[in-house]
């Protein structure tokens, strides 16, 4: 095992870990705290070092590993020199077991250490690492088990503490949301929404305890419905019938939960990756526009609406000023700071909040003002101290008898619930999204949406609103510490004691606090799609956006879903027309199948090829954006097309609009006079073909594409030429290639029938010049077999056909070198044979299962394919590499190359013909010149097959006895294979399976 370098690779990288990891082993539960440098302090047997020290003590390891790779190297070694370094390398892996009271910080970011070369798993805030177990006493190594969080994730002091600030959040934003979901409304009706708000947010985190994967999910009402609910509110005239607000508010989120529960189940999650860039991004920055307008006139009455001139008027007067001033700077400056300073992200908001709070009760303390003073001035709620607590007003504000259950029914409710559901669906797919990207955690996407679905409905049936988990708390109490479902369950606690209690939160809360957040949250959704994606987005995305905001404000939410999505749908539009409907186009005077044919057959081929044209539709659904431009590429053809071929392979579907495009371009077919084939018609085209009454000819399948051009007798028919592929079992043939074979039949059938003259090409553009040495080998091999004879070669001998050929190249393209009478050794070590109808010629079968090495030494000698020529009948070359199941690297040829088990690489026809004439060689060189097995199986397809052959050993003897013969041999092979790759290029045939073409 020892014996190659990649085992003593792959033992050096075990023994480096386990010599490593014996330090590991040695440290303690470090001390608290970080070294100047900021890296963590350890107690090890070193003593209380910086960790960058201590991992400097893996250089003995590296010395000690280096030593054993130098011995393994030099003598070969077994487990005993292992154990005499004192490392087992059979051993279980190695890892940490934790305390279940000891506290595993987070491990999303990780710290990399320079010049180290073991990266431990440190992350933000992991500034401890866990107490190991030791089993067995002195000399017993330690077990270590792998290191995970903690099922508590510490201690229920932290995570109270975050709990607290989770709760302090969702407080705040809530009773900021609340504030304002009953737009210009009386103050007792403002703090029923604030009162719903709060059970909304305490219903949520109970719900996310109970339910949720996310262990530091954090719930609370989801903002971007408000401006939705607070438009359905007005709409209704909610002030003269506040009881018919606050019944179809919770009615609108039952609903809302129950569709967002059935998005979950049929799986939906995904779908919020395909909401367009620009109507997701208008809709978000809409929203931050109208929370800015809310924030503004919670603190201010007077300001009504941004757009209105005289709001404006009244936020720049003095009084203005006064109210507004202080929550617009703590919003301004609590969103400006992070974004040049951004580690006061975490806590700089509720620093703000508490400031706010402070310094308002102090300017009051120091003026002398009371509680009422403040009320009647408008920096209070009209919220008065309860005089206890009564949480149940939320469900005794309004009777059932006042509400207008007509607006229940109307247009207006389903509107609104279509509206609450896209955004509801959309916001909290992204959060749920956004919240694992950010943590570094996973969560599913549909279950965790399943779970927002019955929080919503169940916050419906006790009176709340849309909920659902709020990203930026939850990234914050991430980062904070929270983990576990004592989190959870602390959170869910705590909200549920802010709604108990939450009138006398309203009570003494400033205006200002939660317009501030408020006026945060719309700074934070307006600029991050207003501001930040200038110069960073196309023009048409950005203008789509500004428009939605200005609808937003103009005109409300509805009407800017409505036209963001038609300018999107415009945009995509344009850009779709844009894409190119043909992925290539090429005609059969460069392209050929797999079929090697004889010289002349070629020449009509080489003539009359650029008049068939193949093209490949773009992959996807045909659509009439795109489907127009196959048809005009058809009218601009050349006027001399004959055949067109159309490759459907990549093509998913078409709709109706395309199929009719697909029968305008059969009418232009037919009336210049050519043949239509489609090759690779997937079953949802040909379905929706034979739907609308195009013919399917699929004559190729069923008689093969020789007896299906001599059916339709070269001559173009009113259908439509269906190809498939061709999978016997026994071989398989792409549709294409089929399709291909199929025309290049009909173009020569229809020249033999014409008895046009086809021998000899005339000058022209792009053909060879007269008299060249390349129109001097198109001509008949007559002559070169009349040479060999007066050169006294046997008419009679075995592959005679084979030396013609041989010295018809030779003589043409290697006269300075040549003479024929090296050919004589070459002539006598050819073979002739017969073979029967599906008689193997060639194929490699491996003997057994054997080891890589000596797998490659045998199949070196024995495997070698010999040289084949066709004499007369047909030979097919298939692939054979699935069988061998023992080379590895043909299965990765395979896999790589799209190679088909039993996939046809060529076919070579040859009809009774003068003895001058032969196809071949066939593409067996390769592995002949290498020595080595080759991965194609040859069977003779027709009873009679004459092939002339040249075994490797035959070769290996004239090398030795005849070594200028051996040597044309190789001159022809290469010359011949050049020449024909020049001439045509097959797309048709796998690039690594480039065959011949030109024979004789």
């Amino acid at each position: 095992h020892f014996g190659s370098s990649v085992g003593v690779a792959h033992l050096l990288s075990r023994v480096s870990a386990r010599v490593a990891m014996q330090y590991v082993r040695d440290w303690r539960l470090p001390q608290k705290g970080l070294d100047p440098l900021g890296l963590p302090l350890l107690t090890s047997p070193f003593g209380a070092q910086p960790l960058k020290r201590n991992l400097s003590t893996f250089g003995s390891a590296s010395r000690q590993a280096s030593d054993l790779f130098e011995k393994l190297s030099s003598n070969g070694s077994d487990d005993d020199d292992l154990n005499s370094f004192g490392i087992d390398i059979e051993a279980e892996p190695l890892c940490i077991e934790v305390d279940s009271d000891v506290e595993v910080a987070d491990h999303t970011e990780r710290h990399l250490i320079p010049s180290t070369p073991f990266q431990l798993m440190m992350s933000a805030g992991m500034t401890e690492l866990p107490q190991q177990h030791v089993e067995g006493g002195a000399g017993v190594p330690a077990r270590l088990t792998q290191l995970t969080e903690t099922s508590d994730g510490g201690t229920v002091a932290r995570q109270f503490g975050v709990a607290l600030f989770s709760a302090f959040m969702c407080a705040t934003d809530t009773v900021s949301m609340g504030a304002v979901l009953f737009p210009q409304a009386a103050p007792a009706l403002r703090s029923q929404g604030i009162r719903m708000c709060l059970l909304t947010t305490a219903v949520a985190n109970v719900a996310l305890a109970c339910l949720s994967e996310v262990p530091h999910g954090v719930g609370a009402l989801t903002d971007t419905v408000v401006p939705i609910l607070g438009a359905f509110f007005a709409s209704i005239d909610g002030l003269e019938s506040p009881a018919t607000a606050l019944v179809a508010i919770p009615l609108l989120t039952s609903f809302t939960g129950l569709a967002m529960y059935a998005a979950g189940r049929i799986g939906l999650g995904e779908v919020v990756k395909a909401c367009p860039y620009a109507v997701f991004g208008g809709f978000i920055a809409g929203t931050g526009a109208q929370l800015i307008e809310l924030s503004l006139n919670m603190m201010l009455p007077g300001f009504t609406h941004v757009l209105d001139l005289q709001s404006w008027r009244n936020l720049l007067t003095a009084h203005g000023a006064v109210m507004c001033g202080p929550g617009l700077l703590a919003a301004v400056f609590t969103f400006v700071l992070p974004r040049f300073y951004p580690p006061v992200d975490s806590y700089l908001l509720p620093s703000i909040v508490v400031a706010l709070t402070a310094s308002f009760y102090g300017g009051l303390l120091y003026s002398g003002t009371s509680l009422e003073e403040a009320r009647s001035a408008g920096w209070l709620f009209d919220q008065e101290i309860p005089n206890g607590v009564d949480c149940l007003q939320v469900w005794n504000y309004a009777s059932l008898d006042d509400v207008n259950w007509s607006i229940i029914f109307s247009s207006k409710f389903a509107f609104t619930f279509l509206q609450l559901f896209c955004v509801s669906f959309l916001t909290t797919v992204k959060n749920i999204y956004g919240t694992n990207e950010f943590t570094k955690t996973r969560s599913d996407i549909d279950k965790e949406l399943c779970t927002a679905g019955i929080t919503n409905a169940v916050c419906g049936m006790v009176g709340g609103c849309p909920s659902g988990m709020v990203m930026s708390f939850s990234v914050a109490a991430h980062a904070l510490g929270a983990r576990g479902k004592l989190f959870s369950w602390l959170l869910a606690a705590l909200s549920a004691g802010l709604f108990v209690f939450g009138d006398y939160l309203v009570a003494v809360l400033p205006k200002m606090v939660p317009a501030c957040v408020v006026l945060w949250i719309g700074l934070v959704l307006l600029i991050y799609y207003i501001w930040d994606p200038i110069g960073k987005v196309s023009f048409k995305n950005y203008a789509i956006i500004v428009v939605m905001v200005f609808v937003d404000l103009s005109f409300g939410c509805s009407l800017m879903i409505t036209i963001g999505l038609f300018l999107t749908f415009l945009s995509t539009f344009r850009n779709m027309m844009d894409l190119p409907a043909i992925r290539s186009s090429y005609t059969l005077g460069t392209v050929r199948s797999d079929i090697l044919r004889p010289s002349h057959h070629n020449n009509v081929l080489s003539l009359c090829g650029s008049r068939s044209m193949a093209l490949q539709v773009e992959a996807g659904l045909l659509t009439f954006v795109n489907s127009f431009k196959i048809l005009d590429f058809v009218e601009l053809s050349d006027a001399s097309l004959e055949f067109l071929i159309i490759d459907w392979s990549l093509v998913k579907g078409v709709c109706d609009s395309a199929v009719s495009t697909i029968k305008e371009m059969l009418r232009v077919a037919e009336r210049r006079s050519f043949f239509i084939v489609f090759a690779a018609v997937g079953p949802p085209v040909e379905e929706a073909l034979q739907r609308t009454g195009i013919r399917l000819d699929d004559s190729v399948g069923r008689l093969g594409p020789v007896a299906a051009a001599e059916a339709t007798q070269g001559l173009p028919g009113s259908s439509v030429v269906l190809v498939k592929d061709f999978d016997d079992g026994v071989r398989f043939v792409d549709a294409m290639v089929l399709a291909v074979e199929f025309v290049e039949e009909c173009i020569i059938l229809g020249r033999t029938k014409r008895g046009d003259s086809i021998s000899t090409p005339s000058p022209g553009a792009g053909r060879p010049r007269a008299n060249s040495k390349r129109s001097s080998m198109l001509a008949p091999l007559q002559s070169a077999w009349e040479e060999l004879s007066i050169a006294g070669f046997d008419a009679n001998q075995p592959a005679f056909a084979a030396v013609v050929d041989m010295h018809w190249w030779l003589s043409c393209l290697h006269t300075s070198a040549y003479c024929v009478s090296d050919l004589r050794p070459l002539a006598a070590a050819l073979e002739e044979h017969i073979f029967n109808e599906n008689e193997v010629i060639y194929s490699l079968e491996l003997p057994e299962r054997l080891s890589h090495t000596v797998h490659i030494a045998r199949t070196a000698v024995t495997a070698p394919p010999p040289l084949i020529w066709l004499l007369e009948g047909e030979v097919e070359h298939c692939w054979n590499g699935h069988n061998l199941a023992d080379c590895s690297h043909l299965a990765d040829l395979q896999q790589s190359c799209g190679i088909r088990a039993n996939m046809r690489l060529e076919k070579a026809s040859l009809e009774r013909s003068p003895i001058w004439q032969c196809l071949g060689p066939l593409r067996t060189t390769a592995a002949f010149s290498g020595v080595m097995g080759h991965a194609g199986r040859l069977v003779a397809t027709r009873a009679g097959t004459r092939v002339a052959l040249l075994h490797r050993a035959r070769y290996t003897q004239l090398l030795r006895e005849s070594p200028e013969a051996a040597d044309l041999l190789n001159v022809y092979l290469t010359k011949k294979q050049f020449v024909d790759a020049a001439r045509f290029y097959q797309t048709m045939g796998l690039q690594v399976w480039k065959r011949v073409i030109s024979s004789s």
